[in-house]
């Protein structure tokens, strides 16, 4: 999928550009996938002195969304197929 995605909005770069937006793309999806965000008492724990509720505020606020609802299904197919 991000291999179509590149090649979409990035045909007019040269091959190696458009590879190194590639590997970038794919860097950044596996961060986005699996980095977990730590707890607001973790990061007390980590960062005693810092100011607590502020991160919580940031950390409750952040909204879950499905990648189909924000982009809808159709555009998602035109791109990654």
């Amino acid at each position: 999928g991000v291999n179509n995605f590149v090649q979409y909005k990035f045909s007019h770069l040269p091959s190696k550009e458009r590879q190194t937006i590639v590997e970038l793309a794919k860097m950044f999806l596996n961060q986005i996938n699996y980095w977990q965000m730590e707890t607001p008492s973790q990061r007390r724990q980590r960062v005693p002195n810092e100011d607590a509720a502020e991160y919580k505020a940031n950390y409750t606020s952040l909204p879950r969304y499905e990648t189909t609802q924000i982009f809808g299904r159709t555009l998602l197919r035109s791109v990654f197929t």
